[in-house]
């Protein structure tokens, strides 16, 4: 079990949102403003990677600062399949002050549809946590100075921790 210092979250956060330059040098190819906010969110509230990927905007209050959590998103012989949180239970969680003006700030950017996902895949399909974990957040830890082992799940520690 490991957890991150707050100033380690926030350096992950910004080398996701940030990834390196094209090799041929210039600017970056693409940013990802939206991994950096999912990967603090995850650290804040210790909400499991599923129940992110399955976060829909109906379930955010930025108001009253609490996050719904009712399902979770599994992947399941290459399909995705969303279900019940791992304890079968709904929640409400709660979410700093600032965490929760980013996540509104990153709701107008959303559809209005309640049904829609607050996190999506960079062509705006559903978010799966395997390609999310190899392509972004893996590669992230590669470039931070954090420890190697760092996996999605110990922001689910660090949350913990922080509190």
């Amino acid at each position: 079990m490991m957890f991150l210092t707050h100033d380690e979250v926030l350096a992950l956060a910004y080398e996701i949102t940030n990834p390196p330059k094209h090799p041929g040098g210039g600017e970056n190819l693409r940013t990802y403003p939206q991994y950096g906010l999912l990967v603090r969110l995850a650290a804040l509230t210790g909400m499991r990677a599923g129940e992110i990927a399955a976060l829909r905007v109906g379930r955010v209050n930025p108001l009253c600062k609490t996050i719904e959590v009712a399902e979770s998103a599994s992947e399941i012989r290459g399909a995705l399949v969303y279900g019940p949180t791992k304890t079968y239970g709904r929640r409400s969680v709660p979410m700093p002050p600032t965490l929760a003006r980013e996540l509104d700030d990153h709701l107008r950017t959303r559809p209005q549809d309640p049904a829609a996902f607050v996190f999506t895949a960079p062509a705006g399909g559903p978010l799966r946590h395997v390609g999310f974990y190899s392509r972004h957040f893996r590669p992230a830890v590669e470039r931070r100075e954090i420890d190697q082992r760092t996996r999605f799940h110990d922001l689910r520690h660090t949350a913990a921790a922080l509190m």
